[in-house]
Order: structure tokens, then sequence, then C-alpha cells
């Protein structure tokens, strides 16, 4: 039975000039910024110019997947090597598409936050089956990872994949006889997300279902992790993107929500 919550209405606080503290500082020979704030209407003012750098960025990439395309074109024309040119788009189509997610999760009016570890309970994949590797333990099955697909696309399983349990026959040269083993496989992955039973309260799992419809975030999680009772919790939205061995990332807050009777 999922308690009921008393929803209120807060209205927001409009400081002074000088008591909102919202920095956007440009640097213009990347066209980077940094944006800073302190109370919540600095807050919202980030998000105009987060997105204003995004389409910044959006549109340069694909200026340079255009040019990488285009010589990767001439490549195969005049019969050169093209697997780096294949290398180099794929990589860059990567970008494109990660900062695309980024303006659109920022559009759609989630706040980006810095990089933190979240619990992570959903996974936006277009895989139909898990990776088949084989364990010991059922619990040492790994969890199940994002392809990082463009917006719209795949599908959000479970992060755990469902294991199924088999025998395995080995020959044992020193007793010159079949051993038996019991040993554990993802064998599906589970379409039905398992959002923490503790935390599903009804507007938290309308405002989590609502972000997943829009098929931006590759992973979704949740701070505190499961295994902590007491917290004030937060939905978080992760968008990745790999380079090698560098893993980057944008994070957003779908929702958070304090309980009074745990403060």
């Amino acid at each position: 039975m999922v308690d009921e919550i008393a929803t209120v209405n807060v209205e927001p606080i409009t400081p002074k000039p000088e008591e909102t503290t919202t920095l956007v500082s440009a640097h213009e020979a990347d066209k980077d910024i940094v944006v800073f704030a302190q109370d919540s209407v600095g807050v919202r003012m980030m998000q105009q110019p987060l997105i204003e750098w995004m389409t910044l960025k959006v549109n340069d990439e694909e200026k340079e997947l255009a040019d990488l395309e285009e010589n990767l074109a001439i490549a195969k024309k005049n019969k050169l090597a093209t697997k780096p040119w294949q290398g180099r788009v794929s990589r860059q189509k990567r970008k494109v598409e990660y900062y695309k997610k980024g303006k659109l999760a920022l559009e759609a009016g989630y706040w980006m936050v810095p990089a933190f570890p979240a619990d992570t309970f959903a996974v936006r994949t277009t895989k139909s089956k898990p990776e088949p590797t084989v364990h010991s333990w059922a619990s040492s099955a790994p969890d199940v990872k994002s392809t990082n697909p463009p917006a719209g696309e795949g599908t959000y399983v479970d992060s755990r994949p469902l294991v199924e349990q088999f025998t395995r026959r080995t020959w044992d040269k020193e007793k010159q006889d079949w051993k038996e083993e019991t040993k554990f496989r993802p064998s599906e992955l589970d379409t039905t997300p398992d959002f923490p039973i503790s935390f599903a309260k009804p507007q938290v799992l309308d405002a989590t279902g609502r972000a997943m419809a829009l098929k931006i975030f590759d992973e979704i999680g949740i701070l505190p992790y499961r295994t902590q009772r007491r917290g004030d919790p937060m939905v978080i939205g992760k968008i990745f993107r790999k380079e090698g061995y560098t893993t980057h990332e944008l994070n957003f807050v779908i929702c958070w929500w304090i309980d009074t009777r745990q403060l």
C-alpha cells in the first residue's frame, strides 16, 4: 500500500537583484561557459545559457561530422584506406548524439547537475539479449549497460538481467571422470525496471514514467542507494559518451522529494 502524500505548492521567493547569485562566464576562444548559482532563482536562470551553449555545441559537432563524412567519401572514391576515417566518423556520431540528448533534456526542463554516483535501476538499450557470460554465483552476473542509443530509440530494461541456473560438465583428467558444476548465466533482459518499492510514491513514479517515455536518458537511478534506508531521495537521469578509456556523462534531476518524518 503506497502512502498518501500531502503536496504543497511553494511560491517562489523573489530575491533582490543583489541577492541573485547566478554567474555565466564565457570563454570566447572555445565558446565554453561556466554557470554558477546558489539559490532557486539562479538555478532557473542557468537553464537558458546552457541550452544556448548546447545548441552551439551540437552545431559545431555536426559540422565536424559532415567534414569527416566528406573525407570518408573521398577516401572511398580514390580507393584509399577508409578504416581510420570510419572510426572517426563513428566516434563523431556518438559525440553529436551525446550533445543532442543533453539539449533535449534541458529543453524538456530538466536541471543539469554535476555528475555523481547513483543507484541505477533502468537502462536504455537496443539489445534484445544480455551478454552470455558464465558465473559461479547468480549475483555475480554483471549489470546491463546502456548502448547509448539516439534519443527515442531503444527500450528501458532493469539494470539486473534475468539469470538462469544450469549444470556444466567438464572432464577431470586426474580422476578420469566427468565433473558437474552448478553455474549461472544471464538469460533475458527484464523489460520491467524495478523501481525501489520503498520510494514508490505516486508522484515519483509518474515523474519517472514521463522521463522514461521521452527516451532521452541512457540510465535512470536514485540517490541514496537502495541499501540506505534513510535520506531525501532524488531520481537522476544520466547520458553517457565513451571515448577510449574515458567516460563523459551529463546528469539531470528528474525529481526529488523531502519527507519531514525523516528530518
